[in-house]
């Protein structure tokens, strides 16, 4: 199973949907929480071969989803411009956003140019990246949670202008 929460962000080659003909227990699944914004609608989907259609069936939860979440579902997906629009911006306010933090000294986690989040570091391993961000008005997510990473690390959601947030720094 593939998780691609983010998979709006990606160019359709690059998903691992594109493996299902090789694969016949490859499970990729998307939500429509992430690049579409539709996080309290709880709507998502799998894409998964044919033969395992019988086994999902077995699974899938009692309650359906919502008229209102598949009509915002569906509306989303139509709306290729929208989702065309987001990677560009993300691509262009990211690479300007990681290039303004490496010229001051973080470390940047590689991640795909058109995902809008990734991993941020400061050198000092005993620093509370988190809190010093937070003081500075910007908000992430601490790591200090996550295997092999500490207090040090945080999550960062691509802004829409790079320059705002590294103008809080």
């Amino acid at each position: 199973m593939v998780d691609e929460a983010y998979g709006d962000y990606m160019d359709k080659e690059d998903s691992s949907a594109t493996l299902m003909g090789k694969n016949r227990n490859l499970v990729v699944v998307r939500s429509f929480s992430k690049g579409l914004g539709l996080a309290g609608l709880r709507v998502g989907y799998g894409i998964f071969p044919l033969e395992l259609s019988k086994h999902y069936a077995k699974i899938d939860v009692p309650i359906s989803v919502s008229a209102a979440g598949a009509y915002l579902a569906m509306a989303a997906l139509a709306d290729e411009d929208f989702i065309r629009g987001c990677r560009k911006m993300i691509q262009r306010e990211k690479a300007k956003l990681i290039k303004g933090l490496k010229e001051i000294g973080y470390l940047v986690g590689v991640t795909h140019d058109t995902c809008p989040i990734f991993l941020l570091g400061h050198k000092d391993k005993g620093a509370n990246l988190r809190q010093e961000l937070l003081e500075k008005r910007i908000l992430t997510v601490g790591c200090g949670h996550y295997r092999n990473l500490g207090d040090n690390s945080v999550r960062v959601n691509t802004p829409c202008k790079a320059e705002e947030f590294l103008s809080c720094l």
